[in-house]
């Protein structure tokens, strides 16, 4: 199995991909630069989940706005802005470094200008590559973007220990300079506009018609029902995720008994290689199997990793215990590598297919309104649990909270499994509105 790079034949796209590599870099090096610094000040895990909640009010509250406008400008010049107004609000972080406070307004601000990057670089996608390379161009950016949570969380740990938090933002600050200088070489990203009705307006305009538009956007998905289900599926993968996520250092640290420094060998780099395999494997299937069925494939199998999850202390004591030569840390190690690299690997058949089946059911001209909402309704959902799961931070055992994360994702598996049953499409009807 090999991934189809050949989306890199086209100029255009290797500069939208440029762009995407550096700016996932700078966000992913930064954000998790901004955890260790609140984690510094409070050594609380409520304080984590508290911070990755305050990162899902941008998307709550300004991703629609973000929506509309991938729609109504040049995703050039978009690109272009988010990239050097990100740039800005990391500045304003190493002027604040010393002040808590600050640093959560600068990395509030970063993630909300953030929420122009996904429906601007989703929209500009089809723009680059002809629609039999979509889904290809999609497994890139989804490889990318774990390639760059690898790279991004792997080197924000060793980066502040070595350099402190200051040069750390700095590297962030250069890498979106960078992502702003390839959005600055790409084409203009305009056909939509053409496609508009009626003549464009100003900026303020604009804004004043974004819940109109939102509406639209909302209307659009309503008359797709595979879209609505799609769409429903990964907000609640996404918050189940997030959820998970504000949970890791209690269950790899206090659970599972590892150090810090084993997480990045431990959970990352299996998930990252895990969602290589994935990738690859959803590339072959993707002209034979509906997307809607890999959709829900990935989610089952994102349950299973989570539900086995917390079976690994007694399945570490068994195994150890009935298998000549295993030790207890060796199974451990492996049990939680292998479930790391299954989520993963499950991943890819959720994220592309959904991606490129609503970039394949959705007319251009929509689609930044319809990925705006689609990032609203996944924030929106991410947000109460995480927030809940803060409150209840070492009052609910963490592998009852996990088991009940496995067990939400489990049945939205279920659901999507009768509903793609009832409806009977076959891949051409999945591909077409």
């Amino acid at each position: 199995m090999k991934v189809d790079a050949s989306v890199l034949r086209f100029p255009a796209f290797r500069k939208l991909w440029a762009g995407q590599v550096f700016s996932l870099a700078a966000t992913n090096i930064l954000t998790f630069a901004f955890v260790l610094a609140v984690y510094e000040h409070s050594k609380s895990n409520a304080a984590v989940a508290i911070l990755v909640g305050m990162q899902s009010i941008p998307p709550i509250l300004f991703s629609s706005v973000a929506g509309v406008l991938a729609d109504s400008y040049d995703r050039r010049r978009v690109l272009l802005f988010v990239h050097l107004t990100r740039a800005a609000s990391v500045l304003l972080a190493i002027l604040l470094a010393d002040w808590t406070i600050g640093v959560l307004i600068a990395a509030f601000a970063m993630h909300t200008l953030s929420q122009l990057f996904t429906p601007a670089t989703s929209a500009a996608i089809p723009q680059v590559v002809p629609k039999e390379k979509l889904f290809a161009a999609n497994s890139f950016f989804t490889l990318t973007t774990y390639a760059m949570f690898l790279v991004g969380y792997g080197l924000a740990a060793p980066l502040v220990d070595a350099l402190g938090g200051r040069l750390t933002y700095a590297i962030g600050l250069g890498c979106y300079i960078i992502a702003a200088f390839a959005a600055s070489r790409l084409p203009q990203l305009a056909d939509h506009l053409a496609k508009l009705n009626g003549p464009r307006l100003a900026l303020g305009r604009q804004l004043r018609l974004v819940w109109v538009r939102f509406v639209e956007g909302v209307q659009y998905v309503r008359k797709d029902a595979l879209i609505a289900v799609l769409l429903l599926q990964v907000s609640i993968l996404i918050a189940v995720e997030k959820s998970f996520a504000s949970l890791m250092p209690s269950f790899a640290l206090d659970f599972l008994g590892f150090r810090v420094r084993d997480i990045t060998l431990v959970f990352i780099l299996p998930t990252a290689v895990g969602t290589l395999l994935g990738v690859a494997l959803a590339n072959r299937l993707k002209r034979s199997v509906p997307k809607h069925r890999l959709v829900n494939f990935g989610i089952t199998l994102d349950a299973l990793a989570l539900m086995f999850a917390v079976a690994i202390v007694p399945l570490t004591h068994w195994l150890s215990g009935t298998v000549p030569g295993f030790t207890p840390d060796g199974v451990r190690l492996v049990l939680v590598m292998l479930l790391a690299g299954a989520s993963g690997f499950a991943d890819p058949f959720i994220l592309v297919s959904a991606q490129t089946a609503l970039q394949e059911r959705t007319p251009n001209e929509e689609q930044g309104r319809v990925f705006g909402l689609q990032n609203t309704v996944q924030n929106l959902f991410a947000f109460l649990p995480v927030v809940a799961i803060g409150a209840l931070s070492g009052i609910v055992p963490v592998p009852a909270v996990i088991a009940g994360l496995g067990a939400i994702i489990g049945l939205t598996a279920i659901a999507g499994a009768v509903f793609y049953h009832r409806h009977q499409l076959t891949v051409s009807q999945a591909d077409t509105p």
